[in-house]
């Protein structure tokens, strides 16, 4: 009966009144034995306000693994014509990933604010950064997926800077410490990848010194940045440095020796405010010269 429906409309009428009178059926069984006729109701009920049809050959050929075929394929269609929030639905009732349309979603927002010339202000790019690594965070998606979106970000900022300068630098450097980040929230982490991010937010740290001329110490400014609204920045950096340093050491890639002079100040910053928030134990004195 369901392909003999020559309209949509007509197929999504069909399936709610399958659905509605499944209840009339003490023993619970469906009047079709095939097609899941719940989930088509779902989709074409989805779908009804988009020009996207429900392929047919689903309903003779059903199962689950053609089901999510034909998901897949109403997917692309529906991210092409711009409805996300709708393709996240099909998404959620194939019981689909959402990786690839979360990024799409962020992708097509990031053209947006390139389009209305809002990407060439610094504090518009920081924002949506933040957006991006708390929108992954909320939908769960794999530690790879964002890390790889991360690091194709920071290819594309050092070819296609949004602006030239220091800034360009430490955004880079954001994106590549975002990258290994999720990287390392990886089951099986892998060592190597995270040891060439680190090498490479390295040599920004080296050029962002260069550009500006002076080496500052890092331990004050981190502290101070930590202090603040917790918000991400360009520079708000070590820290996570910090965490791809702490993976070397716990597979025995490296020892405390091996550690960068910039995580030792850290360190032995942290270890002083340890002791002086401790109750009991005197401060310690500094020496003096004289």
């Amino acid at each position: 009966m369901l392909q003999q429906c020559r309209t949509q409309y007509e197929l999504g009428k069909l399936l709610q009144l399958f659905v509605g009178i499944e209840h009339l059926f003490s023993d619970g069984k469906t009047i079709l034995t095939g097609p899941d006729v719940k989930k088509l109701c779902v989709l074409s009920q989805i779908l009804k306000d988009t020009s996207i049809a429900i392929n047919r050959v689903i309903i003779t050929s059903y199962s689950l693994e053609n089901f999510q075929h034909e998901c897949r394929s109403i997917l692309e269609k529906l991210e092409t014509d711009g409805y996300f929030a709708l393709a996240r639905r099909v998404a959620e009732l194939a019981e689909l990933p959402v990786d690839n349309l979360v990024i799409e979603e962020i992708t097509q927002e990031m053209q947006t604010l390139k389009h209305i010339d809002q990407w060439s202000l610094k504090q518009a790019r920081i924002g949506f950064w933040k957006k991006c690594h708390e929108n992954f965070e909320k939908n769960s998606i794999s530690s790879r997926a964002a890390s790889s979106f991360f690091s194709a970000q920071a290819l594309t900022a050092r070819e296609c800077p949004a602006e030239e300068g220091p800034s360009s630098t430490e955004e880079r450097h954001l994106l590549l410490t975002l990258a290994g980040h999720w990287l390392a929230q990886e089951d099986l982490v892998p060592l190597e990848e995270l040891e060439e991010l680190e090498k490479q937010i390295w040599l920004c740290r080296i050029t962002q010194h260069t550009l500006r001329g002076s080496q500052e110490e890092i331990a004050p400014r981190c502290s101070q940045q930590t202090e603040t609204s917790g918000e991400l920045s360009f520079e708000s950096l070590a820290n996570v440095a910090l965490v791809l340093h702490c993976r070397a050491l716990a597979s025995g890639e490296a020892s405390v020796d091996d550690l960068h002079p910039d995580i030792h100040a850290l360190l032995q910053s942290a270890e002083l405010l340890e002791e002086e928030e401790e109750p009991g134990i005197p401060l310690r004195k500094v020496q003096s010269s004289k």
